[in-house]
């Protein structure tokens, strides 16, 4: 039994030996043929593909999420404006029509005063 063992193991030794030489000085020049990695190569495609069309939802919901995040603030700044605007066209209505007022009153009271002239 010892002696086997001591065979098996030299037995094992040498093949390695072997493997290892063919390995550096021969594997190289047979052609290894590609459609072995073909089914795995097939189905790593096929997986990243799916990845990539899954990535793409998510990123396309995300630029969804984010345009109407993004339009809110927009949409209200522009209602703010709207309503400042509309507050600055009465405020200068309001005092267009003051300052008409007034001037009318210091014309007819300038108009007074020269009839006032001209009667004396």
């Amino acid at each position: 039994m010892f002696l086997t063992s001591l065979v098996e193991k030299q037995e094992q030794s040498i093949l390695e030996t072997v493997d290892k030489f063919i390995d550096r000085h021969l594997a190289h020049r047979w052609q290894r043929d590609a459609l072995d990695q073909a089914p795995a190569l097939a189905l790593v495609q096929q997986g990243t593909q799916a990845m990539v069309a899954s990535v793409q939802g998510v990123v396309e919901k995300q630029a969804e999420i984010w345009s109407k995040a993004l339009a809110e603030p927009e949409r209200r700044a522009i209602a703010v404006q709207e309503r400042m605007l509309h507050q600055l066209l009465q405020g200068l209505q309001q005092a267009m029509e003051q300052t008409l007022q007034t001037h009318a009153q210091r014309l007819a009271a300038l108009e007074q005063h020269s009839a006032r002239q001209i009667r004396n």
